[in-house]
């Protein structure tokens, strides 16, 4: 997983469960981004897991007039911070990309323990999402 300002996509992940109904030869683990472009929210998602330079998406458009769209990142539990009352999290000292370390070849990054995902609309305004992941 990766995502944020710095990343490539603003949200990229590999997600299992790809239902194959028609027995195709093909893994159940799908390649899947999203984006923001010129307005607009794409999901792309890939046939193949490792992509060619030629291997096209297969792009949704799934949210049109978006003014903004922010992710931030939990990235232990450690990190989590409720505010008084036990009702509301504090997410304002999350992390604002999740991409490894370019000056460590090799390094692997954990994947968050949350995501929050904030859209502003022209119609609706912020709207936020928060979004737990499960361990591996």
């Amino acid at each position: 997983m990766t995502g944020g300002a710095l990343a490539r996509f603003t949200l990229s992940f590999t997600r299992t469960g790809w239902h194959n109904p028609s027995g195709y030869p093909r893994s159940n683990l799908q390649r899947v981004n999203y984006r923001l472009e010129e307005g607009a929210l794409w999901r792309d998602s890939y046939t193949v897991l490792d992509r060619a330079a030629d291997s096209e998406p297969q792009s949704v458009l799934l949210l049109d007039q978006v003014d903004e769209l922010r992710l931030t990142f939990l990235p232990t539990l450690e990190d989590l911070q409720v505010e008084m009352g036990g009702t509301t999290l504090d997410t304002t000292n999350w992390v604002e990309n999740w991409v490894a370390d370019s000056a460590t070849p090799g390094a692997e990054l954990a994947p968050p323990i949350a995501i929050e995902i904030t859209l502003e609309l022209p119609d609706w305004g912020e709207m936020r999402r928060l979004y737990a992941l499960p361990p591996l």
